[in-house]
């Protein structure tokens, strides 16, 4: 009978503790959604003002980029007619040293 009846308190109280736990586990899980809830539009907000400094940071860049490459641009086309002032100069020497190697060779 005695131990009967500590069977019958065992269970009662791993019932009591099963209650317990998921009570608990309700009051975790409605915690959490709220949360949630509550993080939801800051991290829309968050991701928003990302978004726009993202933005913002890659217009910057890529003017920063066509600045570059219009400056080398300018560069590549003043060296360009300062060596085409050469062209003749080189040409003549060209033409000159055929010459003179047609002629050895000959």
């Amino acid at each position: 009978f005695i131990m009967a009846k500590q069977v019958e308190q065992l269970e009662k109280e791993k019932k009591e503790l099963q209650e317990r736990l998921k009570n608990q586990e309700k009051k975790i899980d409605y915690f959490e959604r709220a949360k949630r809830l509550e993080e939801i539009p800051l991290i829309k907000t968050a991701y928003e003002e990302q978004r726009v400094h993202d933005m913002e940071l890659w217009e910057q860049q890529e003017e920063e980029r066509i600045t570059t490459l219009q400056l080398e641009r300018e560069k590549a086309l003043e060296h360009k007619s300062r060596l085409s002032r050469m062209l003749e100069d080189r040409d003549l020497f060209e033409a000159r040293l055929k010459a003179s190697r047609r002629t050895v060779y000959e």
